[in-house]
Parts: C-alpha cells; structure tokens; sequence
C-alpha cells in the first residue's frame, strides 16, 4: 500500500479538442514511483475523472514518461492501466500493473445494502459533519471536517477490516443479480398460484 497520492491541485487542464474523453498531463516529484502511480490511493483527490480518460504522467527527473487509463472509480481513489509510454529501464509495465492490482484484489468486498449502495461509506449531517458508518452500521468517526477526509477515514477503516468498497461495475451485477431474483420468485410465485387442471 502506498502512502502518496497525486497532489490535490492536479488534473486541471483537460484537452477536450475532437476526444470524447479527456486527457490530462502531469508532471510528479522524483519522490513519486512508478508502482505508485497504479494504487487506487494514489489518485484519492480525483476520483470524480471519468472511466476511459487517459493522463500523461511525467516524472521531473525523466524516470519515466507513461499514459494511464482510467478504468473505474473505487473508495479511496481510481483503478488505473499502463497505456504507453516510457516505464521506467528494466521494468515491464504491465507486471507491475498486475503485482498491484493483485495485491489490491486480495482483499474481501465489503457488503451491499439493500438500497443498492455499499454498507460502509460516509454520509454529511449538518451537526455533526461528515462521518464514517462501518458494518452494520456502526458509526467509526464523527465530526470530520472534510469529504477528503471522511474518505481516507473510510478508508482506513475498510483497511484495517481487509476489505474494498465494491466497484461501479460490480454494484451495477449485483442490482441486475437481484432484478433477476425478484422476477423468478415473482414468476414462481404466480405459477404456483394457477389453477391447475
């Protein structure tokens, strides 16, 4: 798990011009790594870029020169995937990728609600801020000033219980897994209610 994350102020210029999509460019510090730039924390301050935009990250010091598409938004930050670009000398880019997706997937999906969303997030009220509500709806923080920081709250939280808050997509099978039941039992219920002959 790493401890940087790209600065706050980032990802300000998008190039818009005939792209569906948008691209970013972004110069980091020497004290940034290439394997960091793959950890869903790393871009905690921009979770909010859509799926399929590719950023162009250069570190000062020409380390490395890659692009990176965004794959899907996930608590705590994004999943990212080597492009193109110059990794750095010696390194496959596509195995460090994978190394830190793996060690990221190890980790258990935190339970789903039944309104749909994930059972351990963050939630605003005006007395008491921003808090974090864990499993079974245990409350863990309380008066955080901030989003960011009811964010990295839930995420340490989810940490220290060895599990991820689902993906976009994996919210969106589990709504689909439910319609499905509900109709079957619907379907079943109403055959069991016909006459029979």
């Amino acid at each position: 798990m790493t401890d940087k994350h790209l600065r706050p102020g980032a990802l300000t210029n998008a190039s818009l011009a005939e792209q569906t999509y948008a691209s970013y460019f972004e110069l980091l510090p020497e004290t940034v790594e290439y394997e960091d730039v793959f950890y869903p924390t790393f871009w905690m301050h921009h979770k909010r870029v859509r799926p399929y935009t590719i950023i162009r990250l250069r570190r000062l010091d020409h380390a490395f020169d890659v692009f990176v598409t965004v794959r899907t938004p996930v608590a705590g930050g994004l999943v990212v995937e080597f492009h193109s670009g110059r990794p750095p000398a010696g390194v496959d880019p596509y195995e460090v990728q994978s190394a830190v997706h793996a060690e990221a997937s190890k980790l258990r999906i935190a339970p789903i609600g039944q309104d749909g969303k994930p059972v351990v997030k963050i939630e605003f009220l005006p007395k008491i801020k921003w808090r974090v509500l864990g499993l079974g709806s245990e409350e863990i923080a309380r008066n955080i000033e901030t989003r960011d920081q009811a964010e990295l709250a839930m995420a340490d939280y989810l940490r220290s219980v060895s599990m991820r808050n689902p993906t976009d997509e994996e919210l969106f099978a589990e709504s689909k897994r439910r319609t499905a039941a509900a109709a079957a039992a619907q379907k079943a219920a109403g055959e069991g209610a016909r006459p029979t002959a």
